[in-house]
């Protein structure tokens, strides 16, 4: 501030370098700001699509059973998840919906994906019973928010079945959110 002033009262060639000075700091300054933000939305894409610092996922049609996360040097906490893209969800007036079903540890999840894709889950979620997946004890769910068109909007605490191979489980929803870290492609997912 000092040095314009300076050059706004005594305009000569001498304050030229300042002038320069001046426009390069204000240069670095906008340059810092913006290469700061892109970093940090590359940080959070990158964790809202894989859903951790890392991912391992198994070849199609193959299982993960014999990999051990923590063995491998530096992991200090992992969380299994199964994914089943395109599975059949059927509402409570037998409408069948097309969603990417993602089943987690969601206690474990909520450790590795801590920062800055923090997912705060439903206390439902993080409960350590297991659920049976009947009509009468249904699995606890979070369900996408971007539904198909023509869809009647399910409330928190409605209850869909999905088809997981021969059988179908019940599933109570406890939150309703509009994505999912690791599930990246924005479709409805359950």
């Amino acid at each position: 501030v000092l040095a314009l002033r300076h050059v706004v009262r005594r305009p000569s060639l001498a304050a030229l370098p300042i002038l320069v000075l001046l426009a390069t700091a204000a240069f670095s300054s906008f340059a810092l700001l913006v290469m700061t933000s892109l970093d940090r939305g590359q940080v959070e894409a990158s964790w809202r699509a894989v859903g951790a610092d890392y991912r391992i996922e198994a070849a199609e049609g193959r299982t993960l059973k014999d990999v051990d996360p923590m063995k491998v040097p530096g992991v200090d906490a992992f969380a299994s998840a199964y994914e089943l893209p395109s599975a059949q969800m059927r509402l409570e007036l037998g409408r069948v919906v097309r969603v990417d079903f993602v089943a987690i540890d969601a206690a474990a999840y909520e450790t590795v994906a801590g920062a800055p894709v923090k997912p705060s889950w439903p206390a439902e979620l993080l409960d350590d019973r297991v659920a049976a997946g009947t009509p009468e004890d249904p699995i606890p769910a979070v369900l996408s928010s971007g539904l198909p068109a023509g869809i009647e909007r399910i409330p928190i605490g409605g209850r869909v079945k999905l088809r997981l191979g021969d059988n179908f489980w019940s599933f109570r929803i406890v939150a309703i959110r509009p994505e999912f870290p690791g599930v990246v492609d924005g479709g409805p997912f359950l």
